[in-house]
Order: C-alpha cells, then sequence, then structure tokens
C-alpha cells in the first residue's frame, strides 16, 4: 500500500526552514516572520494564509504581538494556546531587554533611561509606572512596574517605593509613566505626588533622581525642568 500522501503545508514549512538556514531572518517580511512563528504554535494548519490574515487584521506584525488574547482567539485558526504564544513575545522581549541593564550599564544618560521606560511599557494599553531603583554607581537593580488600576502614589504606593528602596540597598529612584494622551505637560497631581514621594524618600537617604512623563517620541523631564 502506497504511503499516505504528506500535506502540502509540511512541504512548504520544510523550504521556509532551509531558506531561514541558508540566508537567516533578517531579508524575511513582517507576515514571513509570523508565519514562522506560528509553525511552533500550531504544528499542523497551513500557516501562511494564517500569518497574512493576522497582518492584515491588526495591522502590522507589532499589532498582532500587542493583541490581547480574546481579540487574537476571534480569527479563525487561532486557539487559546497559540494566541497565549502570540501574547508571550513582548513579555519575554521586556525581560531581555532589562537583562543588558540590571546591575551591569550606568544609567547616566536620560537617553538610557527613556529607552528603558519605553521598552518597559510596550504594548501597554493604559497608563504605566515604571519605578527603577539604582545604586551607588547608577546601574539597575531592580525596576517595578503597576498600572494605573493598581497604582495610588500618594497612598499605598508610595510605601512600597519606600520599603522596595530600603529592601534592595538602592541609593536612587526613577519614576517614569507613559501619557496616551500626546499630553505630557505634568497635571497638579503628578507635581504633588513627584514631591510628597522625594520628601518621603529623602528621610531615608534615597534621592529621587527624576520623574520622566513620556511616550513614544517625547518626554518631560522633572529634574530638566527643575521640579526636582
Amino acid at each position: 500500500m502506497a504511503d499516505k500522501e504528506q500535506p502540502a503545508y509540511l512541504g512548504h514549512r520544510e523550504r521556509v526552514r532551509q531558506r531561514i538556514t541558508e540566508f537567516g531572518f533578517n531579508n524575511l517580511t513582517e507576515s514571513d516572520l509570523l508565519e514562522y512563528l506560528l509553525f511552533f504554535a500550531i504544528p499542523r494548519c497551513d500557516t501562511y494564509s494564517l500569518s497574512r490574515t493576522l497582518i492584515k487584521e491588526f495591522g502590522n506584525l507589532r499589532g498582532v504581538l500587542n493583541a490581547n488574547t480574546d481579540e487574537l482567539c476571534e480569527i479563525k485558526g487561532i486557539g487559546i494556546e497559540s494566541a497565549l504564544f502570540l501574547t508571550s513575545f513582548i513579555p519575554v522581549f521586556k525581560a531581555y531587554h532589562a537583562g543588558g541593564f540590571i546591575q551591569k550599564k550606568p544609567l547616566s544618560k536620560l537617553s538610557d533611561i527613556l529607552t528603558f521606560l519605553r521598552v518597559q511599557v510596550m504594548g501597554a494599553r493604559s497608563e504605566t509606572f515604571v519605578v527603577m531603583y539604582l545604586d551607588p554607581k547608577k546601574t539597575l537593580i531592580k525596576h517595578e512596574m503597576y498600572s494605573s488600576e493598581d497604582w495610588d502614589i500618594v497612598a499605598v504606593s508610595m510605601e512600597k517605593i519606600l520599603r522596595k528602596a530600603v529592601s534592595v540597598k538602592a541609593v536612587s529612584v526613577i519614576i517614569g509613566h507613559n501619557h496616551l494622551t500626546g499630553k505630557l505637560f505634568p497635571s497638579n497631581e503628578d507635581i504633588e505626588a513627584t514631591s510628597a514621594l522625594n520628601g518621603k524618600l529623602d528621610t531615608i537617604g534615597v534621592k529621587l533622581s527624576d520623574s520622566i512623563i513620556f511616550d513614544d517620541y517625547e518626554y518631560y523631564s522633572f529634574k530638566e525642568n527643575n521640579l526636582l
């Protein structure tokens, strides 16, 4: 009895793998990259067409990776496992990026601080706060993130920052949060909360080095504007 003919997608996948092995990833389109990623999430399916459908629905690869599981599962051919797989890439990249800073690279330049902050809020759909704890050499000891839903800098979170600064033996702290509206000028609440935190940190001998409001392109530094 003749062997059962293999599905066409198996031969296509092998050709894609050979192409990557020979030429690398740099010459792949966004759709091709997404197709390759889907090989690992969906072992038995035509991921060529599915990757094109996803790109069309969400605009580009960034849009696909920024989508949440519910949005992804609305696409025919995407189940919860493949949706979870796709939503894992941004958290993995954030951890990878942070690993290049923690106790390694001094954060002495504002440009480096902004790069770190922007990567850490990548994909955020709500205002997100990042707290950075630094050692005497200005290298990052630890960072923490809070969404606007669970953040109250005036009350609970301020005490959390103080406790964490003591526990990790930080000598300085930088706080930053993204604005999704495009308006970067600080509100009265931002100014009052930053001033209050600065005073609290001072009582334990920790310096608040800066408070930064930022989006993908611009920023507002309290330090540069003499508010710290």
